[in-house]
């Protein structure tokens, strides 16, 4: 390649100003895709990319090389190209001409190098080689999706209708498609496709096999595109292409896949091979049933074991995927669990497992340098788990090219081995690639995931699909999370992905359904297998296969009995029951529940005698809890000795932490109610490992396993009431259920029931409480009948919810991944912002927990182990990695009372208050973006109106007053409030038509569903956005800066983001909650505290709503007026009155020097009374408030630092404000302005009456620096009056006039004639109009949206003390009439009405001539005319003005509209003249300036055509031919 070809760039670096040229970076990502291709990718991945290909794995080779070679060639393109100027200029030079960055505006966005590259691709396929679009597409959009998001149709749409952005139209035009065809001929001709094109013309490849494409061309284009490995040009060790591709490939190391030989001999053989098995341990025959089963399946599929707990379900699952991934190619595992602590404990099981893995294909043992395997361990808090920390470690490494005989050969490692060559490979880490490691055990949220609309979801597809799956504790997940489940399982059979389901409580409903969504056919009959322990194998094209392997011989009878819920009676039956000793667990389904409980065992059997177990410690106490747990409970030694259990009585009391993946063993179970699948796992507990001949090592009491039902009120009729707690946590009707399976065996005093026998029970009651039958006896129905009712809707309402961001079901092959994600989620991680996509939950905090000292300085926790405890945390430096580690180790999810909305962001708002600037930088990626609690050195502390105290043995007390011992919080009811963050008060119309009112977080979070507020009053509408626009101004920007955003780019990062404000305005909201309270009893929003009068009057609340005038009930249907209004209406009009309220004799505040023997005289009506209001509009409420959000850098526009809304100012006292002088400081304070003072009284019921003052005075008169949103004009009498040179006050509409009348004072910025010379302008436009005018003119909004200029305001009668009447009209135009560069199609637009003024002047005239001619006075008919003229021009005007924006030649467009006026005016002149009567026909003499004349109507006719056709003539074109004579013109009518 020579020429212009080369002088395109593909990577360029600001720093170095190095660059790399695009036919490098090309070649570069096709010699790593034959490399990954060669020695990464797993066999059964290439498979599935060969499969629908001609020519098998070399033509799936071939493919995957080729389109990394061409990925980028989106960057062949004028928009990429030109945002370096440097490189760009050489490349014109070549002959590649281009726009600017800055010509191109917005219109560049159209074109992301990605779905350009698919545009350029396709169309070359189809000129060059004969494919259809259609073909082309499922190949092509490889390339449009290399960048995480395949395109959508409208991105395609854009680009087909913008060829200017792929080649620069003109002579250059032709040198860019040379260059693009000579890149792509390249690309076939080195990557061996050019004789393979006509084979794959005809190929549909299935939507899996594009998905997995993109994703191998992402991970190519990541590595060919690190400049450590491919270094920019010049290089400083210049390499041959060959040596440059290796030296990469040496220095990345990334490790092969795991290719395992299928294991060979017997069950007994490979479980001792793979497992540190006890001794004497035998395998199970679920185990030995599990490996038969996968051995005899014809391919790999999916596998379901259910089997009783302490089966080892894991290891079968462990030695099943041995199988399934020698068979299958499968290169790694993934092992799903439900929690991170279950992640955290099956981890080393896991590197236990692998370290005796062959470690290679041969079957071998363990060689002497074994081949590194990539390990993660995949969740949030993976880096402070000890096993993980340490490979990551041990695997450090520099990734950069190294030379095969240079110095940096062999970089060095870490002298300590990780086990077996495991490594946490440094490419293979971070939020997306981490899941391309072999082997991986973490939550099953990020299994999930893979059915979530998200970024570079093709990444974890690929990450999935080249692994076996195990899904263990399948029983544990909801509705919600099963419909993830589902979608991602139909996808993993897709793939052909095998999969382990393990579970030891599986409705056979839902095993149904997990056969179903993984094969896509039916598997009805599953549902009615009852057999237990059970497998169940299902593969694509077979039948389902089942095996009921034999029992382990590990047998128990478990007595049931019920107790009641009663803390006193528990003692009193532990004190019996432990009598000569034992252990017992105390399970309860609330924390609280745990606490109390614990603190009278405490009571009874002191302290050392009771252990708690919950999720309220902190990370490092919790996994402390847990271990002991394990060493004192946990299985007998090798020789059956277990010397850490408690030689007496003892008692665990634990939340759900107890129910799975721990393996303890107690004598004695106590549980509340719960769903029967999770009882049985809580009896799991219950003797689970054998404690001498016949468990006679346990106290006699206790050798028969027992279980009390507790949490239950026995007594209640019809049915019993499960308590409040475990009703709230699983639902009255699952707990219904599960009483109804369980009544047969639940002993009651004198009658005991029938033992549960495990595991034999086990299936017949999970089937009964989950099956399709009605479990509960009919006099139940009562109770259980509304229950169902709740529990169908709950249902209904978790898989509707799941449905909105899930992934479409697989689509036919040949139909391209277009629009795969559209309408995702964005990013998504194992955050808590993403788990909280896949889990339906109430959002929760999660904080650091340190110490404050004394001395206020910040240590870690004194109690920590290992050298960790009381580690300084300074505050002014980075904290030290240990601190800094010990300090994340310190993690706690705080509990459901901060999860409520009031308190949640209350909460955060106080967390947010110790920020730590020194923590946030990139040093500290331990504490970076952390929330802290500071604890003192009681380890107490105060958060959202709850006391908190820590203990290391005990976890998280929270109660309302501060802990005392033996003392019980007392509750306080609430102060009365209505807070307007979270409480509905704001109408507003949806997209749909509906509507209803939502609090401020609700229409921040949902604004761009929202159409527009629907207030009482178009003025409420224009208050109310400007309350809005406040918040958003103060949350964006904050104290001590202007207004945000700052400038143009910030704002079209807002215009560009689908929520781009809603978590920074929620936090804003959450952290001045209390301010935004209306009933507040000190600093109630927007009043005054204690507001009086001297008499203790309260008028009535005609005083503040705008539809009574002056309390007079006229054309209003408050009859006889405002006696009530509720808190949300009362808040509308508290808002409306501090904008609009009008002038007047007010009450007399106590306190305010202004009143005069108790009355406040008037001061003019409040500030947004005295406007002209201009609001720009676009098609939803998101629009509309960033349209209006104008930039802190907008010219013109007054700030200061002390800008501030009023709900950050000191509070307001009756008087005035004592700063009035150097007000308003910027917009904040002048939306919010507080022109009145106001207390509204209230009862719980709403509010029933007001005191309304005069508060602060804002003079108009130019004000036109401060307020945006009015036109403004100059005053004369004002500047006489007032002895001031130029005074320009707001310019208030005319309610007589429409709104595109007065279009020419938005569109120039001063009317024809007014240009601004050393007397100034009369008349100066909207700065929020000029805000608009920058966007359209920087190409920051394309030319043809559409904004609604709307213009609000009031009219006042009676000296100002009443509203006369509300102006609420609005015109629709395109911004491009903004343009102040292009100014066409603006003058177009002005130029347009004025023909219309001066044809409906015409008209007029006409009028006036007829009633002259007549004998009539003319003003009456001539203002008729005018009205007329006005009335009728309506419609065409604005719908002509839509139009605009989409022409080319607004001159043309012009015309035509010259043509409608002619049409439309010479119409309503024939219906005057038709209506004009024999005396206009007849005629008279009348007076004109020269001379008497003769007038009569056919004069007059004559007159107006020909003056009509003079001002409409269009220029290109003859006047229209003239009408002929009307009848009656030559003779009498009669």
């Amino acid at each position: 390649m020579v020429g212009a070809v080369r002088t395109v760039w593909a990577k360029h670096d600001r720093a170095t100003q190095k660059w790399l040229p695009l036919w490098r970076h090309l070649a570069d990502s096709a010699a790593v895709a034959g490399l990954l291709w060669d020695h990464w990718l797993p066999r059964n991945v290439k498979e599935l990319l060969a499969e629908p290909l001609p020519g098998g794995e070399a033509d799936a080779r071939r493919l995957y090389v080729w389109l990394a070679g061409t990925h980028d060639i989106g960057k062949a393109t004028p928009a990429f190209a030109c945002q370096v100027p440097e490189l760009a200029d050489v490349m014109a030079a070549a002959g590649l001409g281009m726009r600017t960055r800055g010509q191109f505006g917005d219109d560049r966005r159209m074109a992301p190098h990605g779905p350009a590259g698919q545009a350029l691709l396709q169309e070359w396929l189809q000129d060059r080689h004969g494919w259809t679009r259609r073909a082309s597409a499922q190949f092509a959009v490889v390339v449009g999706g290399h960048h995480g998001v395949p395109p959508d149709h409208l991105q395609i749409h854009d680009l087909d209708a913008h060829p200017e952005l792929l080649r620069t139209p003109g002579p250059a035009e032709a040198v860019w498609r040379r260059v693009q065809d000579e890149l792509l001929d390249a690309c076939a001709d080195t990557f061996e496709v050019a004789d393979r094109l006509d084979h794959w013309r005809e190929v549909k490849l299935p939507q899996p096999v594009q998905a997995l494409l993109t994703a191998a061309v992402i991970v190519s284009d990541w590595i060919a595109s690190n400049p450590d490995l491919f270094p920019y040009f010049p290089e400083e060790r210049p390499r041959g292409d060959t040596e440059r591709v290796a030296a990469a490939w040496r220095g990345l190391r990334l490790p092969a896949p795991w290719s395992p030989a299928e294991p060979a001999g017997s069950a007994p053989e490979l479980f001792a091979a793979r497992f540190a098995l006890p001794p004497g341990a035998v395998v199970r025959p679920v185990q030995e049933q599990a490996l038969a089963v996968a051995r005899g399946m014809e391919r790999p599929g999916m596998l379901i074991i259910e089997a009783p707990m302490g089966e080892g379900k894991t290891e079968a699952a462990l030695a099943v995927a041995e199988v399934f991934a020698a068979r299958s190619g499968a290169g790694g595992l993934y092992v799903a669990l439900p929690t991170m602590a279950t992640g955290n404990a099956m981890f080393p099981r896991l590197l236990a497992w692998l370290d005796r893995l062959p470690s290679t294909a041969s079957g071998t043992a363990r060689e002497a340098a074994p081949e590194p395997r990539s390990v993660l361990l995949a969740h949030a808090k993976a880096a402070l788990q000890e096993d993980y920390a340490e490979l990551m470690r041990d695997s450090r490494h520099t990734v950069a090219a190294v030379d095969a005989y240079g110095d940096d050969e062999s970089p060095a490692r870490s002298a300590k081995a990780a086990p077996a060559g495991l490594v946490a490979h440094q490419w293979l880490r971070g939020r997306k690639k981490g899941l391309l490691a072999s082997f991986a055990v973490g939550t099953i949220d990020q299994l999930l995931m893979t059915g979530l609309k998200s970024r570079h979801l093709a990444l974890r597809h690929l990450a999935m699909a080249g692994k076996v799956v195990v899904i263990d504790e399948a029983h544990a997940y909801d509705t919600y999370m099963n419909t993830y489940l589902d979608r991602v399982l139909s996808w993993l059979g897709a793939y052909g992905v095998p999969v382990v389901v393990l579970s030891a409580t599986l409705p056979a409903g839902r095993r149904r359904e997990l056969a179903e969504a993984y094969t896509g056919t039916s598997a009805e009959l599953l549902a009615h297998c009852a057999d237990y322990p059970l497998l169940t194998a299902v593969a694509h094209g077979t039948d389902p296969v089942t095996a009921s392997p034999a029992a382990s011989g590990r047998r128990t009878d478990v007595v049931l009995e019920c107790l009641a819920d009663d803390p006193s009676a528990l003692a009193d039956r532990l004190a019996v029951e432990l009598g000569d000793g034992g252990c017992a667990l105390v399970v309860r389904n609330t924390v609280d529940r745990v606490t109390d409980t614990a603190a009278v065992l405490r009571a009874r059997f002191g302290a050392e005698h009771v252990t708690v177990a919950h999720a309220r410690f902190i990370d490092i106490d919790r996994a402390g809890k847990d271990a002991a747990l394990l060493a004192r409970f946990g299985p007998p030694d090798g020789q059956g000795r277990s010397p850490l259990r408690p030689p007496t009585a003892h008692i665990v009391v634990a939340s759900q932490v107890a129910e799975q993946s721990l393996d303890v063993d107690f004598d004695l179970l106590v549980t509340d109610l719960c769903p029967v699948d999770l009882l049985l796992q809580r009896m799991g507990r219950l003797h689970r490992h054998p404690r001498g001949e016949r468990q006679d090592a346990r106290p006699p009491r206790l050798r028969q396993p027992r279980c009390l039902v507790t949490g239950v009120d026995w007594s209640t009729e019809p049915a019993p009431t499960p308590v409040k707690g475990s009703r709230t946590v699983y639902g009255p009707y699952a707990l219904l259920r599960s009483l109804a399976v369980l009544a047969p065996h639940i002993g009651m005093p004198g009658a005991p029931g029938r033992p549960v026998r495990l595991p034999e029970d086990i299936s017949p009651l999970v089937q009964r409480a989950y099956g399709d039958g009605e479990p509960c006896p009919a006099r139940w129905e009562p109770t259980a009948g509304p229950a169902r009712a709740l529990h169908q809707e709950a249902r209904g309402r978790q898989r509707k919810r799941a449905e909105v961001f899930r992934l479409d079901e697989v689509r036919r092959a040949g139909r391209a991944l277009i629009g795969w994600i559209d309408a995702g989620v964005g990013d998504a991680d194992d955050s808590s912002a993403g788990r909280a996509q896949v889990r339906d939950g109430r959002e929760s905090l999660e904080v650091l927990v340190v110490m404050r000292r004394a001395d206020g300085t910040l240590a870690t926790l004194p109690w920590l182990d290992g050298g960790r405890g009381g580690l300084e945390l300074p505050t002014d430096a980075v904290p030290s990695p240990r601190a800094a580690r010990a300090a994340a180790a310190s993690g706690l999810r705080l509990p459901y009372h901060f999860s409520f909305p009031g308190s949640l962001h209350e909460a955060l708002a106080e967390l947010e208050e110790l920020y730590v600037p020194a923590w946030q930088e990139k040093e500290s990626h331990w504490l970076a973006g952390e929330l802290i609690l500071a604890l003192d050195e009681d380890r107490r502390a105060r958060l959202a109106g709850w006391h908190l105290a820590y203990d290391p043995d005990e976890g998280l007390l929270v109660t309302r007053e501060e802990p005392s011992p033996g003392a019980a919080p007392e509750h306080r009811p609430e102060a009365p409030s209505f807070n307007l963050t979270d409480r509905p008060w704001l109408p507003v119309q949806f997209d749909d038509g509906s509507e209803r009112e939502l609090s401020l977080l609700e229409v921040f979070d949902q604004a761009w569903r929202i159409r527009r507020l629907v207030g009482d009053l178009p003025t409420q509408d224009f208050a109310l956005t400007r309350l809005l626009l406040a918040i958003l101004h103060d949350a964006l920007g904050g104290p001590g800066r202007g207004a945000a955003p700052d400038d143009c780019d910030a704002w079209e990062d807002l215009w560009l983001s689908r929520t781009p404000y809603a978590a920074a305005v929620a936090e804003y909201l959450h952290l001045h909650r209390d301010r935004f309270d209306t009933r507040h009893p000190e600093r109630p929003f927007y009043q005054v505290a204690a507001l009086r009068t001297a008499k203790d009057e309260v008028s009535s609340l005609n005083r503040v709503v705008a539809d009574v005038p002056n309390g007079e009930p006229f054309f209003t249907m408050r009859m006889p007026g405002v006696g009530r209004l509720g808190h949300a209406e009362a808040a509308r009009w508290l808002v409306h009155a501090q904008a609009f309220d009008p002038s007047g004799i007010k009450s007399g505040a106590v306190d305010d020097p202004r009143v005069k023997a108790g009355k406040g005289y008037p001061q003019g009506v409040a500030w947004a009374g005295n406007l002209g209001g201009v609001l720009l509009e676009g098609d939803s409420l998101h629009e509309t408030l960033l349209l209006n959000l104008m930039a802190a850098d907008s010219t013109g526009l007054h700030a200061d630092e002390a800008d501030r809304p009023a709900w950050r100012a000191e509070p307001c006292g009756p008087a005035e404000a004592r700063d009035l002088a150097q007000r308003p400081y910027g917009l904040r304070d002048l939306y919010t302005w507080q022109s009145r003072r106001i207390r509204l009284h209230h009862d719980d019921d709403g509010v029933h009456g007001v005191v309304l003052a005069y508060g602060d005075r804002l003079e108009p008169h130019n004000k036109m620096r401060y307020e945006p949103m009015t036109s403004w004009r100059r005053s004369p009498t004002q500047e006489k009056k007032r002895g001031e040179p130029r005074v320009y006050l707001p310019q208030e509409h005319d309610p007589s006039l429409m709104a595109w009348r007065g279009v020419e004072g938005l569109l120039t910025a001063r009317k024809p004639g007014t240009e601004q010379g050393q007397d100034g302008a009369p008349h100066l436009r909207p700065k929020v109009v000029e805000w608009a005018a920058r966007l359209a003119s920087d190409g920051f909004l394309p030319h043809g949206h559409l904004i609604r200029a709307r213009v609000v305001g009031a009219r006042y009668g009676t000296q100002q003390s009443v509203i006369d009447e509300v102006v609420d009209d609005g015109v629709l135009m395109p911004v491009v009439l903004l343009h102040r560069e292009d100014r066409r199609y603006g003058q177009s637009a002005v130029d347009a009405l004025n023909d219309a003024e001066k044809a409906v002047g015409v008209l007029a005239d006409l009028a006036a001539d007829l009633a002259l001619a007549s004998g009539s006075d003319p003003e009456p008919r001539r203002n008729a005319a005018r009205e007329l003229g006005f009335g009728t021009f309506d419609t065409p005007y604005r719908r002509w003005l839509r139009e605009l924006g989409a022409v080319p030649d607004p001159a043309g467009h012009r015309d035509r509209w010259k043509r409608e006026v002619r049409r439309i005016v010479g119409d309503l002149g024939t219906g005057l003249l038709d209506d004009a009567g024999a005396a206009a026909w007849e005629g008279r003499i009348v007076e004109t300036r020269g001379a008497p004349r003769w007038l009569n109507d056919a004069a007059a006719d004559l007159r107006f055509r020909t003056r009509l056709d003079g001002l409409l003539a269009t220029g290109n074109e003859p006047p229209p031919h003239q009408p002929p004579a009307r009848p009656g013109s030559e003779e009498s009518p009669e």
